[in-house]
C-alpha cells in the first residue's frame, strides 16, 4: 500500500489447509516462544523454520483452537503501515474458552487486558504497552457448535459500505453487516475463494 507491505498471501501447502488469513505475533525469539506456547497448552501445528534469512516463523493453535502464527525478524520485520484504509487496523481472538485463552497469551507473550465485558457478552482488549494491540472475545452461547475459534483480521476502508458492494462484484460475499459501532462501520465478508475478513472505516493515514 503506496509501497508499504500491510500483509501477504501464500498457497495452500495441502489440500486440507482451510482457505483463511493467519495472524502473525512477534518474537524476538521464535524458539523460545515455540516453548512458552507448549508448556501454555498450545499446539505445534508447523515447528520454528527458517525462511531463507527472511526471518523465522511458526504455526500454532491457541488451547481454544484458533491458528496463529509467530515472526521472528530477520531483513522483513513485518507490516510496515497499520490504521490506515487498505491496512490491518484490528486483530481479533473469537474463542469458547475466554479465561483459558485470556491466561494463554498472558503467559506466552505478557498480554495485559482491560475487559469491556457486559451481561451475555464477554471480550477483553490486549497490550503489552500503550494503546491496545487487538481483542480476545467470547462466542455467544448460542454459536452453532461447528464454528471454529478463530484470530479474525480488520482491514481499514474508507467506505464500509462501497467496500461490502466491491467484495461483491468480485465475486465475494457478505457474511454479516455493516453495521455501526464506536469504533467505526464494519462488515464482516468472505472473498472469492471463501478466506474470511473484516472491514472498518477508519479515517485517513
Amino acid at each position: 500500500m503506496d509501497g508499504r507491505l500491510v500483509a501477504g498471501i501464500v498457497p495452500q501447502q495441502s489440500p486440507e489447509q482451510p482457505v483463511a488469513w493467519t495472524t502473525y505475533i512477534a518474537t524476538e525469539d521464535a524458539a523460545a516462544t515455540e516453548t512458552k506456547i507448549q508448556a501454555a497448552g498450545g499446539t505445534v501445528m508447523m515447528p520454528v523454520m527458517d525462511v531463507s534469512g527472511v526471518g523465522k516463523m511458526g504455526i500454532y493453535a491457541d488451547p481454544g483452537g484458533a491458528v496463529f502464527g509467530i515472526w521472528e525478524a530477520g531483513t522483513h520485520t513485518g507490516g510496515q503501515l497499520a490504521n490506515a484504509p487498505g491496512a490491518l487496523v484490528w486483530n481479533e481472538n473469537v474463542t469458547r474458552n475466554f479465561e483459558d485463552n485470556q491466561k494463554f497469551y498472558a503467559e506466552v507473550f505478557g498480554y495485559s487486558y482491560t475487559d469491556l465485558s457486559a451481561e451475555g457478552f464477554q471480550y477483553a482488549t490486549f497490550a503489552t504497552s500503550g494503546d491496545p494491540s487487538g481483542g480476545i472475545g467470547a462466542y455467544p452461547a448460542d454459536t452453532p457448535a461447528e464454528a471454529p475459534a478463530v484470530w479474525g483480521v480488520y482491514f481499514g476502508v474508507r467506505d464500509t459500505d462501497a467496500a461490502v458492494a466491491k467484495t461483491q462484484e468480485l465475486g465475494g460475499t457478505l457474511v454479516d453487516g455493516p453495521r455501526d459501532s464506536p469504533y467505526g462501520r464494519m462488515a464482516r465478508l468472505a472473498d472469492d475463494q471463501g478466506a474470511v475478513f473484516s472491514v472498518m472505516s477508519t479515517p485517513g493515514a
